[in-house]
């Protein structure tokens, strides 16, 4: 009889305790539950001992109680806190989305301009070898400018010597015709006067 009664005790301790515990787990009008919890089992609880382990129970009950509201406010407190990290992340990554585009347009305008740079590269070297070129027939025909000019001089030298000698030769030749035709027109004269 008495081990029965042990039994029964036991039995309803623990079956109060896990009570007690769900009510620390599930945060809803504290005592209150705890003071039903009680009253429901006081009928059947014979010892006096019992009352001592309801007590404790109790107390532990609120204390699981304290400690579930700040736990409560604390996974409130890290809620809100994830909450701005999460928004804090979300603008980084479409701030980084946002540099990866602009980098992405900046590689694409750095591309187009290293081709033109290319383009006007090979447009300049061929602008400088039509250059050397023309450069190069330029000197040539200077070059030829400066023969020519030096065979001109030396043949208006040449001619100018040629004419000067020819005019004197041509001065003497007029002084000899004209020597010429007075001597045969002297001699008409004399044939004409032996004719007579």
């Amino acid at each position: 009889m008495k081990q029965d009664l042990q039994s029964s005790l036991w039995y309803q301790t623990a079956l109060l305790k896990s009570e007690l515990s769900q009510i620390c787990l599930t945060d809803s009008q504290d005592i209150d539950k705890i003071e039903f919890v009680t009253q429901h089992h006081s009928s059947n609880i014979l010892a006096a001992g019992l009352s001592n382990s309801i007590r404790d129970t109790t107390q532990h009950a609120c204390l699981c109680n304290n400690k579930s509201q700040a736990s409560i406010s604390n996974f409130e407190c890290k809620k809100e806190e994830c909450r701005t990290k999460t928004e804090l992340t979300e603008s980084l990554r479409k701030a980084h989305i946002n540099q990866l585009a602009k980098l992405q347009e900046v590689k694409l305008e750095i591309g187009r301009q290293e081709n033109e740079l290319f383009v006007k590269s090979e447009e300049i070297f061929e602008v400088k070898k039509l250059y050397d070129e023309i450069k190069s027939s330029i000197h040539e025909k200077e070059s030829c400018l400066r023969n020519l000019s030096s065979a001109h001089e030396k043949l208006q030298l040449d001619y100018g010597e040629k004419i000067g000698r020819l005019e004197v030769q041509n001065k003497d030749l007029v002084l000899v015709l004209d020597e010429t035709t007075s001597k045969i027109q002297d001699l008409e004269m004399q044939v004409f006067a032996s004719n007579k």
